[in-house]
């Protein structure tokens, strides 16, 4: 009988012993460190930078100030983005298109710099690596400040060309990363800070169609001592099956 006691209670205390390692494996976050998911910070300023905050003006962008998914962008937002990242990434030849065609297709171009045309099916492939593969694209003529877009549907192919019409300066942006971090499911989230001041006017605003105004902070002042009255943007970005990621989502970010 003493040694079947001995036997359970030895039993008792193996069971003890394995609940109490296991706990502590858990809360010390011992479990899989070998397969830990890390992003070098060129791979987060290279995914920040599809946003290209500083170089055009977003009519519905990615700081609008509330819950923004692809669905709530307008397509001349997605269109600009997508010549941008195919210019970014050497993905298209300046001298695709001249001026002279740019006038036989597009009508009153007179004035304007021809800069490049794209076919739809290199369009497309610039759209889904910045959105997902499981976008829909419309495809329609657009303009962001001075960059236009003109959408030869029987030629299947979108004429980039430009305007100078110095729209951007009458604005001032500031817009840096803050902080970055994976979550369970290998999204990368993007914390960054956004302001957007009229350099007339001298107001400035959380988001970027002007509609937020920010009372702490005017463009007279320096923008960059006062961080901590700017606002913080959370940008969700997903990974697909190449291991690249994509833009999913923007918020404003609430403390």
């Amino acid at each position: 009988m003493k040694n079947k006691s001995k036997i359970f209670i030895f039993f008792i205390v193996a069971i003890f012993v394995f609940l109490f390692i296991l706990i502590f494996l858990k809360v010390f976050n011992f479990e899989g460190k070998k397969d830990e998911i890390t992003v070098s910070e060129d791979v987060v300023n290279e995914t920040h930078n599809m946003l290209l905050t500083n170089k055009y003006e977003a009519k519905y962008g990615f700081y609008n100030g509330y819950f923004t998914k692809y669905s709530s962008l307008d397509y001349e937002t997605i269109l600009t983005l997508g010549y941008y990242y195919l210019q970014e990434h050497n993905l298209i030849s300046s001298n695709s298109l001249s001026n002279n065609e740019l006038i036989e297709v597009v009508p009153n171009v007179s004035d304007a710099k021809a800069l490049a045309k794209v076919p739809l099916e290199t369009y497309n492939s610039a759209i889904y690596n910045l959105f997902g593969n499981d976008v829909k694209i419309n495809y329609v003529n657009f303009n962001t400040n001075n960059l236009y877009g003109y959408y030869a549907k029987e030629k299947e192919n979108i004429y980039i060309y430009e305007k100078d019409n110095n729209a951007n300066e009458q604005y001032y942006i500031y817009n840096d990363i803050t902080s970055y971090e994976l979550n369970r499911n290998k999204d990368l989230i993007i914390y960054d800070y956004y302001i957007k001041c009229d350099k007339n006017t001298k107001i400035c605003y959380n988001d970027e169609k002007l509609t937020m105004k920010n009372n702490k902070v005017s463009y007279e002042i320096n923008i960059l001592s006062n961080k901590d009255n700017i606002v913080k943007y959370k940008h969700t970005f997903k990974i697909n099956d190449e291991g690249n990621y994509y833009w999913y989502s923007s918020d404003l970010y609430a403390k």
